[in-house]
């Protein structure tokens, strides 16, 4: 296992490919469906500072780096939903873009975990550690973001369920949203809920993959959550 600087430092390379990648694909979706604004914005591109927040990124270091109990954020993704083919169909499909791009990187962190696991490798190695980091990261960026909260991800999906005077109104709690969220989090709903959903994904691996591959993640996650998840609700 890497030095704990070294080991926080490869935490931050694989939040900030995370978060990338979930902004990226939100554009990519949405010049999919007719939408240039994405690609005109410099947004179409795998470069980190056409993405992050300059207030995002330092509150990301200091989660990071400093164990700060707050979250980060990147630059929402600029799109114009008139020029959709389709507007329930494309909304709906650019919101969940990011979060399933988070869930294909979770998937592809636990893939390369398992084939590791099958072999016989180690789970104490720094290259499980970053594998294990990426499936907490990727899980918790999408679920966060399927949150029905204004502006996140799950609200703009729920708004296409409703009539055109709710989405309206309830759209227009964005305001309010980052309000909601801080409230959320100082009052330890939000680490509970992140808590019980965590509990939910280690029950799924447990199911599909077995006891024994649950605590090889374990073992290589540095951060100690799916140890946590194991103990406290399949001891």
């Amino acid at each position: 296992m890497t030095g704990g600087f070294l080991l926080k430092l490869l935490i931050f390379v694989v939040l900030i490919v995370s978060v990338v990648m979930h902004e990226l694909s939100h554009g990519a979706v949405a010049d999919a469906h007719g939408d240039p604004t994405p690609r005109l914005a410099g947004r179409l591109t795998w470069n980190p500072l056409a993405h992050l927040d300059p207030i995002g990124t330092i509150f990301i270091i200091l989660i990071v780096f400093m164990g700060f109990p707050f979250f980060g954020w990147a630059k929402p993704v600029p799109i114009n939903p008139a020029y959709f083919r389709d507007y329930r169909r494309g909304m709906i499909a650019v919101s969940i873009a990011g979060p399933f791009a988070n869930f294909s990187l979770m998937v592809l962190c636990m893939g390369i975990l398992y084939f590791m696991y099958r072999f016989g490798a180690s789970a104490k190695t720094t290259f499980a550690a970053v594998l294990a980091v990426g499936v907490l990261i990727n899980f918790i960026l999408m679920f966060f973001n399927l949150l029905p909260i204004p502006p996140l991800d799950g609200s703009k999906v729920l708004a296409q369920f409703l009539s055109w005077k709710q989405q309206m109104s309830y759209l227009r709690m964005e305001a309010l949203g980052f309000i909601i969220l801080i409230a959320l989090l100082f009052t330890g709903v939000l680490s509970t809920l992140l808590i019980y959903a965590f509990g939910g994904f280690t029950w799924v691996t447990k199911s599909l993959f077995g006891i024994n591959f649950a605590v090889f993640i374990a073992q290589a996650d540095p951060t100690g959550m799916m140890g946590y998840a194991l103990a406290r609700f399949f001891s």
